[in-house]
Formats: structure tokens, sequence, C-alpha cells
């Protein structure tokens, strides 16, 4: 009979991840924003806030650290025309950089920062979101979406925003992440990078392209 593998048996010991209800994830929230206080940071972004872009960038990390390609001091691998010739150690320092005042600073601006820096940020953005529509939607949910949902979140209260609107274009209840839909999801994710990325800059990088 073929023996399973240790890797086999410790997935298969580990319990069914079970998403939070609306009530509890808003409770994850305001626990966290306490905790935060204590380090009395002023910045816009608290960093439980920023779990999934932060979680994607180790991802990466992890993924990539053995490959010659990924090295420090290779050129980025996912580059656009405004980060092109920037090495991986540069990307990441940027990424590390811009994090930083996103926590610290009180008067942070993304759209104030150099643009070669708002790049290095919208490309793991992007990134980390493709991903997650890609892989994390199409098996079983994880601490992934969770993650997600607190950034996107955020980003409504941050924007005076309610947290969901119904189809009549009137506040509602936000469902439950396990009865959203791909198209939810989606259209989650185009929120998301609307409230972290200037697209006047993503159109004249077309252009550019296009020369």
């Amino acid at each position: 009979m073929k023996r399973k593998s240790n890797k086999q048996s410790i997935a298969e010991q580990r319990p069914k991840f079970v998403a939070p209800t609306q009530k509890q994830i808003e409770e994850i929230i305001s626990r966290e924003l306490e905790l935060w206080k204590r380090f009395g940071r002023k910045g816009p972004y608290p960093l439980p806030m920023l779990d999934f872009i932060i979680g994607q960038i180790g991802i990466e990390i992890e993924h990539d650290q053995d490959s010659e390609e990924f090295g420090k001091d290779a050129e980025y691998y996912n580059p656009c025309p405004y980060t092109v010739g920037i090495t991986n150690g540069e990307l990441f320092y940027s990424l590390y950089v811009t994090l930083v005042k996103m926590t610290e600073d009180e008067d942070f601006n993304l759209f104030g920062l150099p643009i070669c820096d708002q790049q290095a940020f919208a490309s793991m953005l992007e990134l980390a979101i493709t991903m997650f529509l890609d892989m994390h939607l199409d098996n079983e949910l994880d601490q992934t979406v969770v993650d997600f949902w607190i950034l996107f979140a955020w980003c409504r209260r941050m924007g005076s925003e309610h947290l969901w609107v119904g189809d009549n274009g009137e506040p509602a209840d936000a469902p439950e992440l396990n009865k959203l839909t791909r198209d939810d999801w989606e259209q989650i994710a185009e929120e998301v990078k609307e409230h972290f990325i200037d697209f006047d800059i993503e159109f004249t990088e077309m252009a550019l392209l296009d020369v």
C-alpha cells in the first residue's frame, strides 16, 4: 500500500478554513486598530490593514529567493515604462520605504510620491490582485480573502464611502465572504486598484508603449 507523504498528512490534518462573519471581521479590525495605536504611528494606513500586500511581497521573496533572475542586483522581472532598468533590490527597497511612509507619515499622499515609487507599489499591488483572482478564488477560501476584504474595507472607509452598496445604488449589508461571487471579487479588486493607482499614469504608460 502506498504511504502518504508527511506533506499530505499535514495537509489532511489541517483544519478547514472557516471564513469569519462580517461581524467578526469588524471585531478583528477594531482589535487590530486598538493594538496599532500603542505604537503611536500616525500614518493613514495601519500596518494590519496592509497585510494583503505585505503577504504578497513575502510570497514573492520566498518563492523566488533562490532564482538567479530574482537576485537583488538583477533587473526587475515585472517592469513598466516608469520602472525599466531598476533592480529587484531597488524595487523592494522602494516598497519598504513606501510602506513605512504609509504607516507613519500623518500627511502621507501616495500620489505625491515620485512616479517610479508609485509604479513600483502599483506593480506589486497588481501582481497580488492577479494572483488572488487566478489562484485563491479557484481553491478553497483561506486567510488571503480576509486580508483582501480588510484592505478593501479600509479603502472604502478612507474614501468616506459605505462598505457595501446594493444593485440599486443604496447602502446595504455586506455579504458574508463565502457568499461573494467571482464577479463581486473582481469589482472589489477594481475598487482597490482605483484607490491606489493613478490611472492617468497608466494611460501615459500605454501611450509610451505604442511609440
